[in-house]
């Protein structure tokens, strides 16, 4: 070993036993969001069936539950967990998106006609991609001290997602959206664990009498 070699080493092992103690500790927490996330999510939207499938081990998941209680008859969610395990990726993703992010698809038994999109102002410069904006109507409303900024092509898209967003009652919700080319309505929203379920279960009370 050279005496370069040598002056690295402690530097080198250090390195990797921080590594591997990021490892261990971002496995264990992001287990434990993945777990509680799902729990409350079946708790709120107690479906008559589930599955799950794993994304990348400890990244998250995508759950496809069964409901069919009202107007809803499914909803898909797929969770993305910060890089926690990773030492060097992950500063990278909390810079990026700061949060663990829950989407929620929601298929309703009826068809959706009418295109709509409402985020918060503030992420106007990271917004939504949304097809063809030019197309729809604008309109900026106020929200338990936020604003937000509604696009839509007609009242009843408009209104839909304003009951939207005033069940959800929560600064969690970072966009919504009617999309009828899928025939769903869609969800993001920062995934925090405890508060969760009353979100889902407000915003499934909507949809299941549409």
């Amino acid at each position: 070993m050279d005496a370069t070699t040598a002056a690295w080493l402690p530097y080198i092992v250090l390195f990797a036993g921080a590594t591997y103690l990021q490892f261990l500790w971002g496995r264990k927490a992001n287990w434990r969001i993945i777990q509680k996330t799902a729990a409350e999510c079946e708790e709120a939207l107690k479906p008559k069936d589930q599955s799950y499938t794993w994304i990348g081990g400890v990244i998250g998941y995508r759950a496809d539950y069964v409901v069919r209680r009202g107007d809803l008859n499914r909803v898909e969610a797929t969770l993305t967990a910060l890089a926690r395990h990773s030492l060097l990726y992950f500063p990278i993703s909390w810079a990026w998106r700061r949060h663990d992010t829950l989407y929620l698809l929601w298929r309703p038994n009826q068809p959706l006609r009418a295109r709509a999109h409402l985020y918060p102002a503030h992420l106007r410069l990271f917004h939504p991609r949304i097809a063809d904006p030019h197309e729809l109507k604008e309109e900026w409303i106020q929200h338990r001290g936020q604003r937000y900024r509604l696009l839509y092509s007609t009242p009843a898209s408009r209104d839909l997602l304003k009951r939207l967003l005033e069940a959800a009652e929560s600064p969690l919700v970072r966009h919504l959206s009617i999309n009828p080319d899928e025939g769903a309505v869609y969800c993001r929203m920062a995934a925090r664990p405890g508060q969760i379920a009353p979100v889902v279960r407000r915003l499934a009370g909507v949809l299941e009498s549409l």
